[in-house]
């Protein structure tokens, strides 16, 4: 249920850019606030609340906008399902100890998965490092 707001974000920026002819999301996100200056765009305090939220989400959860409204992450949903360079899992070597998964900042379940398809992976091979067994964990290309 979580993954489906950055589908509304990503629909809600396309559908009101497209309406408007302007990015009339801009104003809240967080990368370009920060990098404009809170400069054209910015909807004044409005903005400095949203980006003090995200900061507070930033502490409280990992990766707080990547993760539940980033609209990136739906724009990727689909080339993550079909990549060919992926975190594949081999079972017979897995000891089932959890580091991988914990290691994912993500919050991916590394630790069940064969292959790790999931949108918001972005082979940062952190659960590579964390795994304490020798190829159990590996990045391969595969079809």
């Amino acid at each position: 249920m979580l993954h489906v707001r950055g589908y509304v974000v990503l629909a809600a920026a396309l559908f009101f850019t497209y309406r408007t002819g302007e990015l009339v999301l801009r104003g809240y996100d967080p990368f370009y606030l920060i990098f404009s200056g809170f400069g054209h765009g910015s909807v004044g305090i409005f903005s400095v609340v949203v980006l003090v939220g995200m900061i507070i989400g930033m502490w409280v959860v990992p990766m707080f906008f990547c993760r539940y409204l980033c609209p990136m992450g739906a724009v990727f949903d689909p080339f993550s399902r079909i990549a060919l360079l992926r975190v594949t899992r081999d079972t017979s070597k897995c000891t089932g100890c959890g580091r991988c998964s914990g290691a994912c900042l993500q919050d991916i379940p590394v630790q069940k998965l064969g292959n790790v398809r999931y949108r918001d992976c972005t082979n940062c091979l952190d659960c590579l490092d964390a795994c304490p067994e020798k190829d159990a964990l590996q990045l391969r290309a595969e079809l």
